[in-house]
């Protein structure tokens, strides 16, 4: 997926500007049916839960406006193997044989998920990235997982007109609001537990 290797390279570019514990800026791509990428950013990863929330509700809401085909988002993460004799229920964060990595995941359109890590060194102060492995979309579960599931999936199912609408919006500059409106319905869905059918009604009405 082009996405997919636009995140990688991404992150590879981003790791030359690191230094000490410097960590990856959370990020997402997304492709639109006119091949065109947008970048979107975030500061940090929050601890809060909410704050999470708040950032995969963006996700979606950024793969709505745009009409993603593909999307792409990436992060830093703690991953560690867990023993077969293990029963442990600990995140990987907690685990003692953890390990810093760079993931990138990826979804399109044709239903296809593809998840990459690359271990993150850090030596003299400075920051590298390994080789990237692929390893099973099983693997990444989770808010942002489902967020890139969901968004491939609403994007799909926009009518035309409402298409046209946001192209039209999005080309005369309000990108921002529209994002952040998208972004609060499906905060408000989430939170009241609203069908996706009615969520979807409520979209296109705006």
């Amino acid at each position: 997926m082009k996405t997919l290797k636009t995140a990688k390279e991404f992150i590879e570019f981003s790791s030359l500007s690191l230094e000490g514990k410097d960590d990856f800026v959370p990020f997402i791509i997304v492709t639109d049916d006119r091949d065109r990428e947008f970048f979107v950013g975030f500061a940090e990863m929050p601890t809060d839960p909410e704050a999470k929330d708040q950032i995969a509700d963006l996700i979606m809401a950024l793969c709505v406006v745009h009409g993603a085909v593909e999307v792409a988002f990436g992060s830093a993460a703690w991953s560690a193997e867990t023993p077969v004799d293990d029963d442990s229920d600990a995140p990987p964060s907690e685990r003692s044989n953890r390990k810093e990595v760079a993931i990138v995941s990826a979804a399109n359109a044709a239903g296809v998920r593809d998840v990459r890590i690359a271990s993150v060194v850090r030596e003299n102060g400075k920051v590298g990235i390994g080789l990237w492995e692929q390893i099973p979309p099983t693997a990444m579960t989770g808010r942002f997982a489902e967020a890139l599931h969901m968004g491939i999936k609403l994007s799909a199912k926009i009518p035309p007109e409402i298409r046209a609408y946001l192209r039209e919006q999005t080309e005369a500059g309000l990108i921002q609001e529209i994002v952040t409106s998208t972004a609060h319905i499906i905060n408000e869905a989430r939170r009241t537990a609203m069908t996706i059918e009615t969520m979807e009604k409520r979209m296109w009405e705006k």
